[in-house]
């Protein structure tokens, strides 16, 4: 009798866990009390090779302890991808709409750095006549361009670290952000935008500077 008490007082642990803690971070801990408090008294099921047969074997068992309730089951791996559905479909959207991002980032850098390159257009020109090379003119170019990435960056970088930490603490097991991940994103930051502006760099490295000041 005192095993029976125990049972239900596994199972009653089960009901209040699932009511105070409806999330992805109890579901491990809650399956644990689920799995021991079910099969405590049950005898062994011999699997009976496929998967009907199984399901019959395990309902009889628990029809024999548990007259009078239902007998609902379901797979944990049905389960588990239940749970984790709106964070593959966040997982998707998030790939679109950041290569959207980053599609319209590289457009509006290109037209800034033509709108650069033509606004500094006798600069350039001054600037080749005493014998810039178009390396001077590209690096000059594109400095301030990576002036204002780097600013952004650190700006971005500490709250993008703050929302995936935060967002990570509601699963039991969670990998570590760690240093790497920003690093490698930088430097890919950077490499997108000189390749966004070098376009426009060279080209106004390369333009005769005696029409660019004939114009001026």
């Amino acid at each position: 009798m005192d095993k029976y008490n125990e049972k239900d007082q596994q199972l009653y642990q089960i009901m209040q866990n699932l009511k105070e803690n409806n999330g992805i971070q109890t579901m491990e801990y809650t399956s644990g009390l689920l799995a021991n408090a079910l099969t405590s008294e049950m005898p062994e099921v011999e699997w009976a090779g496929t998967e009907k047969q199984t399901i019959g074997q395990i309902q009889k068992n628990y029809e024999t302890f548990y007259k009078g309730l239902a007998f609902d089951y379901k797979f944990l791996d049905k389960v588990y991808q239940a749970l984790y559905n709106s964070e593959n479909r966040v997982a998707v959207l998030s790939k679109y709409f950041a290569g959207l991002a980053i599609l319209i980032s590289c457009l509006g850098l290109f037209g800034l750095a033509a709108f650069t390159a033509q606004k500094r257009q006798k600069e350039i020109g001054i600037r080749k006549a005493i014998g810039a090379s178009v390396n001077d003119i590209s690096a000059m170019l594109s400095k301030d361009f990576l002036k204002l990435v780097s600013i952004s960056l650190c700006m971005a970088f500490p709250i993008s670290w703050w929302a995936m930490n935060n967002w990570l603490q509601s699963f039991a097991y969670r990998i570590n952000i760690g240093v790497g991940v920003f690093i490698i994103s930088g430097v890919a930051i950077i490499l997108i935008t000189l390749f966004s502006i070098s376009f426009q760099a060279i080209r106004a490295a390369l333009a005769n500077p005696v029409k660019a000041l004939r114009s001026e």
